[in-house]
């Protein structure tokens, strides 16, 4: 149940679920990709926000994925995709994507320019040094422009509807930020996370921040790294991952109890004796565990004979490849869980009923 509007400042807008409101606009007057264009002076802006879609974001939102990897197929390696913990997290929230290519330029000195339309606009002032560069921004601009006049006007303005990348600049002298081209308003209680994508490759070094979005409802931004390269050029092609969002009950940090077992065998008792007996339950009806082998150096083990001797001459010296040591995985967390949810929903349902008959 939402909270009366009657217990928030006349300013917030309260919510019984999490809104990502994607905006066009920016907090600072002007249209969101404005700041990704190098070329507009004079009348030139008119020109060029005319053009522009009134229905994208500076980046898009997608429902993250619980396996977003293509998983190898091989029977002696366990992939992380079959433990749940692991797939429940990547599923968390939603994906970041750029929608324009997110370009970062070393000068001759080696300096990285610190605004990307500063990047830009040096690029095309040496586009003998950069022809690659701008073909591939060229190639990915009319994303952001309205299509039924974009090729008309790209001949009256070549530079004008091609010169246009992803926004960032300078955070502080060592760190960069982007706008992202939407808020979120989240329940009381509720707060959102911004980081780095979860079990993924990092693509730009994102530092993680926690908005309070139960009243803070105003254009969220992403703070990296000034990203280190060899080359002259980085582009992060559009569509690709930079950041992960999702929500948290950010006031149940400030209730945690901490508390010591001296006889809890490693879990709650109650939940240890069902785990076991689901464990049993499962090897009666043939669901067998996961196998994995592991071979060579990754098997040596002080519960074999030969690792026990000396598990620094086995690590140096090596083992011999038929030398295996064999894991099992327990699946009874899944089963756990299945029958978790089935009693709450029984006990949802017991509730409402009674709920009725009052």
């Amino acid at each position: 149940m939402t909270p009366s509007i009657r217990n928030f400042p006349h300013w917030v807008k309260p919510v019984d679920h999490p809104v990502i409101v994607r905006t066009c606009q920016s907090t600072t007057s002007g249209m969101s990709f404005e700041s990704a264009s190098p070329h507009l002076v004079g009348n030139y802006r008119d020109i060029f926000l005319n053009l522009l879609r009134k229905d994208v974001s500076l980046f898009n939102i997608e429902r993250a994925k619980p396996i977003f990897r293509r998983v190898p197929k091989n029977g002696e390696i366990i992939a992380p995709e079959s433990c749940t913990p692991y797939v429940d997290a990547n599923s968390l929230g939603y994906y970041i994507k750029n929608v324009l290519p997110l370009v970062f330029v070393r000068t001759r000195k080696g300096e990285v320019l610190p605004d990307a339309r500063v990047a830009v606009k040096y690029m095309r002032e040496n586009s003998l040094d950069f022809k690659d560069e701008l073909e591939l921004i060229e190639h990915y601009a009319e994303r952001i422009f309205s299509s039924n006049l974009f090729l008309d006007y790209k001949k009256r303005y070549p530079l004008l509807f091609s010169d246009v990348s992803q926004p960032y600049a300078a955070f502080s002298n060592v760190h960069m930020a982007m706008r992202l081209g939407f808020y979120v308003m989240t329940p009381l209680g509720v707060s959102t996370i911004l980081g780095p994508a979860i079990n993924q490759q990092k693509i730009l070094p994102v530092h993680s921040g926690l908005m309070e979005s139960e009243w803070y409802h105003s254009e969220l931004f992403c703070v990296f790294d000034c990203p280190d390269f060899k080359e002259r050029t980085l582009i992060i092609k559009p569509d690709t991952v930079i950041a992960q969002l999702y929500f948290v009950a950010k006031s149940s940090q400030e209730t945690t109890e901490i508390i010591f077992s001296e006889s809890d065998l490693g879990a709650d008792p109650l939940y240890r004796a069902r785990s076991m007996e689901v464990g049993v339950d499962q090897l009666r009806s043939g669901v067998k565990p996961i196998i994995s082998k592991t071979t060579g150096i990754k098997s040596i083990s002080v519960a074999c004979p030969h690792c026990w001797v000396s598990v620094t001459a086995a690590a140096e010296n090596g083992v011999p490849d038929d030398h295996v040591h064999i894991h099992d995985f327990y699946k009874g967390y899944k089963a756990l869980r299945i029958e978790y949810r089935e009693a709450l929903k029984k006990k949802i349902n017991l509730n409402n009923q009674l709920l009725i008959k009052k």
